[in-house]
Order: C-alpha cells, then sequence, then structure tokens
C-alpha cells in the first residue's frame, strides 16, 4: 500500500525501473471490515492490534506527552488503534479522511512504473470486493 502511494504520488520521478506488491489493501475502508469479520479478527486483527499496542506501550514515554497512551492501548481492533492513533498523529481529520488518502485502488492511473500485484483469492487484507472496479485492464502500468 505504502508503495503504491509513493509511485503514484512520484509517477515518472519514483527512481525505481519496477515494483512488486502482494497483499495490498486496494480499498483500506473494505480491508478493515474484512479484518473485522469473526475469523479474521481472530486470525489476524488481533495480532495486529496487540504488536501496535506493545510498540505503543513501548515508547509510552515519549507517546503519552500527546496522547492519551491509555485510551490508545484499549484498542481492540485496527480501526481502533487508528481512530485513537495513526489517523491523528499523521494529522487527518478523522480515520475516514485517513483510509480515503491511504486507500491506492483510486490513483493506480497516476502509476508511471511498472508494478506486479499479487493477491491471494482469499486474502482477507485484499477481500475481492475492494479490488479497483473496473479491473486492472488498462492501467499499463499495473
Amino acid at each position: 500500500m505504502m508503495l503504491l502511494n509513493y509511485l503514484a504520488s512520484s509517477g515518472p520521478r519514483s527512481q525505481l525501473c519496477a515494483a512488486l506488491v502482494y497483499s495490498t489493501p486496494w480499498d483500506v475502508f473494505v480491508s478493515t471490515a474484512s479484518l473485522e469479520q469473526p475469523l479474521n479478527y481472530r486470525l489476524f486483527n488481533r495480532a495486529l492490534v496487540t504488536t501496535l499496542r506493545n510498540t505503543v506501550h513501548k515508547f509510552r514515554e515519549v507517546i503519552g506527552k500527546v496522547f492519551d497512551v491509555e485510551h490508545i492501548l484499549e484498542s481492540r481492533s485496527i480501526r481502533e488503534f487508528d481512530e485513537r492513533y495513526t489517523s491523528i498523529v499523521f494529522g487527518y481529520d478523522s480515520c475516514d479522511d485517513y483510509y480515503r488518502d491511504a486507500s491506492p485502488h483510486h490513483k493506480l492511473h497516476k502509476i508511471k512504473t511498472p508494478v506486479l500485484c499479487l493477491n491471494a483469492a482469499d486474502d482477507p487484507f485484499s477481500p475481492s470486493e475492494g479490488k479497483s472496479s473496473g479491473g486492472l485492464p488498462g492501467r499499463f502500468h499495473v
């Protein structure tokens, strides 16, 4: 996701001759909803948010100068963590604004570097309903 956003923002100036991305969350809203499904929550979401909470806990002295660390540590999902920390630390007015800006599916036309995108048919981070509408045909570089 970060690489696709970089390639879209840099256009022909990316300094990369090609790129490979896998398990890309094309639409972060759809990806987050998928990760909140019961099985995906148990298998992925809970573990990911635990890792994020542990990182905040590790740096709580610094983060606590600006944020309510206890509120962040109460996050039980990626979306809650993003609402309480990620979207705020990056200056977004809301988590929805952050997700809209982070989703690469509407920026593919700006990518000028050849990119190979690999996604499994049952990828919980990139469910089929989150893939770019109209598919990727016509996107010469993606």
